[in-house]
């Protein structure tokens, strides 16, 4: 399977952009060619033209509006990625940890729990230990219920 070069797709972004290669040449410190090589492999992958020259100017085509459309949520993710990560900004947890004890069974609210077992976006753990220790890691936020 022939992956897609995010390079190309990134030269092909910036030249949509600024809408010319001239602007995006100086704004990314490469030669012209080099971005004129990256986006002629671009559309040779996706097997259809991105752009059109009218009056010396470069306009997308309908196709390179849409693939205009996916790059910009592509480099949207990925700035927002790099800026949570780098900042430890809301990083989600994919799973739930529950703690239980024998004690616990008859009080514990299974039918509340029951429906996370059907999403496969969410992780559940029980964890079966005594009562105090469970409290205490409960307390510590290593447990979520």
């Amino acid at each position: 399977m022939d992956r897609l070069n995010y390079n190309h797709l990134y030269y092909f972004y910036v030249v949509a952009k600024e809408g010319s290669i001239k602007a995006t040449s100086e704004k990314l410190n490469v030669t012209q060619p080099t971005i004129s090589d990256q986006i002629k492999l671009l559309e040779e992958y996706f097997d259809t033209k991105l752009f059109e020259r009218r009056n010396r100017r470069l306009e997308l085509t309908t196709e390179g509006q849409l693939a205009l459309k996916y790059s910009q949520k592509i480099f949207d993710l990925g700035n927002d990625l790099t800026y949570r990560l780098h900042h430890n900004v809301n990083v989600q947890k994919s799973s739930i940890d529950v703690g239980t004890s024998s004690s616990m069974s008859y009080h514990f609210p299974y039918a509340e729990l029951i429906g996370l077992f059907g999403h496969d976006d969410i992780e559940v753990n029980l964890i079966e230990d005594k009562r105090h220790i469970l409290l205490a890691e409960l307390e510590a936020g290593r447990l979520d219920l």
